[in-house]
C-alpha cells in the first residue's frame, strides 16, 4: 500500500465541525494537553494548512497528521509603520509521524500561501532550531503588546521568531517589536 501526504488549505470559517474536532484532537496529541479553546480564539479568516495521510483505498479524506494556522496581526518595529503579519499558531504533527517532514511541508505551504496577503510571518516557539532550518529568524530585541492603543512591555516565554518574504520590509531584529493584542493574549 502506497500512502501519500496531501496538503489542503482553508479558512477557519470554512472548517466544518468534524474537521475542527480532528484539529483539536491532533493538537492535543502533539502537545500533550487539551486544545479545546483553539477555535474560540481564531478569527474567521485564519488560514489553515491540513496534512492528511491517504492511501489509494481511502474513501474519505484520510487521517489528519499535520496542521498549522496563520492569523492576522499587526507588528510595529521601533515605532515604524504597521506591518501586516501572518501570526502562526497550532503547528502540530501527529507524534507517530514526527520527524518525517510533514511539519516542514505544512509550514512551507502555510508561508507560501501567507506571502500572498501578509508582509511578514511571526510566531512564538520553544523549538527555535526547527523553525530556523526553514528560514525563521529569532527576534533579538525587546517586545511589547498593543491592546487598544495601550503599549505594555511583554516578556514572552519561548522564542519570538519572524519569517521574511521576498517583499518583506527591512527590519532591525535588535529593535523593539510591538504586536497587536490577540484573543487569549500575549505572544
Amino acid at each position: 500500500m502506497c500512502e501519500s501526504i496531501v496538503l489542503q488549505t482553508g479558512f477557519t470559517r470554512g472548517l466544518d465541525q468534524n474537521v475542527r474536532q480532528e484539529v483539536l484532537t491532533l493538537c492535543a496529541a502533539a502537545f500533550g494537553e487539551p486544545f479545546d479553546a483553539l477555535f474560540s480564539l481564531l478569527p474567521p479568516d485564519g488560514l489553515h494548512v491540513l496534512a492528511r495521510l491517504q492511501s489509494p483505498k481511502d474513501s474519505d479524506n484520510g487521517q489528519l497528521v499535520g496542521h498549522a494556522v496563520a492569523t492576522p496581526r499587526i507588528f510595529y518595529v521601533d515605532g515604524g509603520e504597521p506591518v501586516r503579519a501572518a501570526y502562526v499558531d497550532a503547528v502540530a504533527t501527529l507524534p507517530g509521524v514526527q520527524g518525517s517532514g510533514v511539519g516542514s511541508r505544512v509550514m512551507r505551504r502555510l508561508m507560501d500561501e501567507a506571502s500572498k496577503d501578509y508582509r511578514i510571518g511571526g510566531l512564538n516557539t520553544f523549538i527555535p532550531d526547527w523553525y530556523g532550518r526553514m528560514g525563521w529568524d529569532e527576534w533579538l530585541g525587546t517586545y511589547a503588546l498593543d491592546e487598544d492603543g495601550e503599549i505594555t512591555p511583554s516578556y514572552p516565554e519561548g522564542h519570538v521568531m519572524i519569517y521574511r518574504f521576498a517583499h518583506s520590509p527591512q527590519l532591525n531584529r535588535s529593535g523593539r517589536l510591538v504586536a497587536t493584542w490577540r484573543p487569549g493574549g500575549g505572544w
